[in-house]
């Protein structure tokens, strides 16, 4: 059944949502290079099937950058209402 009322609610939400994504943010140069690294190591391992087998010590390996990367550098990028 089509709710009209719900679905301009989602859409003013969305609406919402896509202006906030057109802010700008400054970044640390140092902070997007640790996440681009990071990124091109996870996407050199998961390119090469042969690689999957040694899951768990690339895991091992990466799991202290995936967590700092994450849990320190991408949550504070973002402005507290985003």
């Amino acid at each position: 059944m089509y709710d009209g009322k719900r679905y301009l609610t989602t859409r003013r939400v969305q609406e919402k949502n896509n202006q906030n994504m057109e802010r700008k943010i400054e970044v640390e140069i140092s902070e997007i290079k640790e996440v681009f690294l990071l990124l091109e190591d996870l996407n050199d391992f998961f390119h090469q099937r042969e690689k999957y087998s040694d899951i768990k010590a690339f895991a091992a390996q990466n799991y202290k950058r995936i967590h700092k990367c994450y849990y320190k550098t991408l949550w504070n990028w973002f402005p507290e209402d985003v």
